[in-house]
């Protein structure tokens, strides 16, 4: 094909191996309905290559001792659940219909080494589904977001609740199961302040060093995790710098070290900034073992609650953007906030695709190509390239996602999402502990935990933002050389997803040889992924 102007020049060399890509399909977000009215996601996240879930904000399933039968979390929790400001009251009585009754610890006076003080029916439902389907679980230790900021009153208690909660997804206690979750992170943002985190940071370091320790000495196997710090671009707080230098000065467990994102910036590049960073901090600590989990990462949110944001064009190039960074970063392990149809998810209540889910479907096809190839032609500004082989040597593909900053994306109109005639009913009680409280009546569970604080918090300086001056970015010219086949017959398929395109192919044609030349324009906001099979 004859090269274009103002396009970007893009080279993959087929020949040379530069590491192997990792899995980053990991997800905030339930396959199994957590509430009524929304659409099982088993189909769509084997699509997707959905391999970890976080079970965090599943409301009720999954949480220790969150109170929501006084009324805590209401706001919150009813955006979660409906999108729109219209459903907020309804939403509402659902959640408090559902979530209190399903929490593991809901007296918060009973012991925590008897087996009849738990609560463990629906959590174990949901979590019998994620692993039904070979998906890893990372368990979060806490509460979910509207139901959290009061600290536990006797972190001893809520450590031996933990380690009782590990034992019985790992050990088999109280009619658990064996090696089940393996993955726990403790609490949930604390530096946000009193709307997560009551007490000081000196109070989280002792808490995290009790529920760490805890656990470790009954379950040497289960990995865990922390801060869970929301202001990861703030390095030299307290709950980055200081929690790291606590943990390696008192040789506190630390298998990961878990940070939250939500790009205020619009700018991919700072997962990059971030995780290098963080990276160098573990290092320097002599935490070089610890690996790093972003265990939530989206767009900002914090300006509008408009789930429609999130589900765009323009958001699928910043999904498939941030991603390319992340491989460079040293970032191991990353969950988006949200993988299903709830509060900033990325399909909708019916189970529909958005373009978001496309860009996830679209790197997950690109992981069946592992074997990373050096490429050249992206930037810091948001056009990335990334290209693998696969190990048969059959198949080469080419991600590219040419995404631009857009300063007044929070104010420009979206489609609403299509929430396909979502009705936010109550099923009978039958139903309803059938299908969301495994099997368990709710009405047998009594929810005594004290209500939230929801106290704001004052948030620290980020990073310095970049100054973007694009330059050749309204497509590509691609060459791939070197390809695995030698002179052999090959097949060159295009899928794209842009204002018009789902991930849809463009075009497949037949070429013949060790190199391959592809030109095509594709402007802003858009994803394409180039596959060549070997005939």
């Amino acid at each position: 094909m004859v090269s274009q102007p103002n396009l970007r020049n893009v080279t993959v060399d087929a020949s040379n191996r530069i590491g192997t890509l990792r899995s980053l399909q990991g997800f905030d977000g339930s396959t199994k309905p957590i509430f009524p009215g929304y659409a099982d996601l088993h189909k769509q996240f084997d699509e997707v290559g959905v391999d970890f879930v976080r079970m965090h904000d599943f409301f009720g399933v999954g949480e220790i001792d969150s109170d929501y039968e006084s009324g805590g979390g209401d706001l919150y929790n009813a955006q979660c659940l409906g999108h729109n400001d219209d459903t907020e009251a309804q939403a509402a009585v659902v959640v408090q219909a559902f979530a209190a009754a399903r929490v593991i610890f809901p007296d918060p006076s009973a012991d925590p080494n008897k087996a009849s003080s738990y609560n463990f029916a629906a959590t174990d439902a949901y979590v019998k589904d994620i692993v039904s389907a070979n998906r890893k679980i990372l368990f979060r230790f806490g509460r979910s977001q509207g139901v959290g900021g009061l600290i536990p009153a006797d972190f001893a208690k809520y450590a031996a609740i933990a380690q009782h909660i590990a034992m019985h997804y790992e050990l088999g206690w109280d009619n658990g199961m064996i090696g089940a979750v393996g993955y726990y992170e403790v609490w949930n943002e604390p530096d946000l302040g009193a709307t997560q985190w009551t007490g000081t940071a000196a109070q989280y370091y002792n808490f995290y060093t009790q529920i760490a320790r805890a656990v470790k000495t009954a379950v040497p196997q289960a990995e865990i995790g922390g801060p869970v710090a929301d202001f990861p671009d703030a390095p030299a707080g307290d709950f980055v710098t200081g929690f790291i230098k606590y943990i390696a000065a008192n040789r506190v467990p630390l298998d990961f070290f878990a940070w939250h994102y939500y790009a205020e910036s619009y700018d991919p590049y700072d997962y990059y900034r971030i995780g290098t960073s963080i990276r160098s901090l573990l290092d320097q600590n002599g935490l070089k073992s610890t690996q790093q989990f972003v265990t939530e990462w989206n767009n900002d949110p914090s300006s509008s609650t408009d789930t429609a944001l999130t589900q765009t064009t323009f958001q699928a190039a910043f999904v498939a953007s941030s991603m390319a960074y992340m491989q460079d970063a040293s970032i191991d392990r990353a969950f988006y906030y949200r993988g299903d149809s709830l509060y900033l998810g990325m399909f909708s209540g019916g189970g529909a695709y958005t373009p978001t889910a496309r860009a996830f479907q679209a790197l997950g096809q690109l992981n069946l190509t592992p074997i990373r190839l050096e490429a050249t032609g992206g930037d810091t500004l948001g056009y990335t390239v990334l290209a693998g082989r696969s190990a048969d040597a059959r198949e080469v593909q080419v991600l590219i996602s040419n995404y631009q900053y857009d300063g007044n994306y929070q104010t420009e109109t979206h489609p609403t999402p299509v929430e396909d005639g979502l009705s936010l009913t109550v099923p009978a009680d039958s139903d309803a502990a059938r299908t969301f409280f495994g099997g368990k009546s709710p009405d047998t569970v009594t929810n005594t935990n004290q209500p939230e604080d929801s106290s704001g918090t004052v948030i620290p300086d980020g990073l310095t933002p970049q100054t973007f001056d694009y330059m050749d970015n309204q497509g590509y010219n691609l060459t791939i050389k070197n390809l695995p086949w030698g002179n052999g017959a090959y097949t060159v398929s295009r899928y794209r997803i842009d204002a018009s395109h789902s991930l849809s192919l463009i075009d497949t044609v037949a070429g013949k040889g060790g190199s391959a030349t592809v030109s095509a324009q594709l402007p802003p906001p858009s994803v394409e992924l180039i596959v060549l099979r070997r005939k």
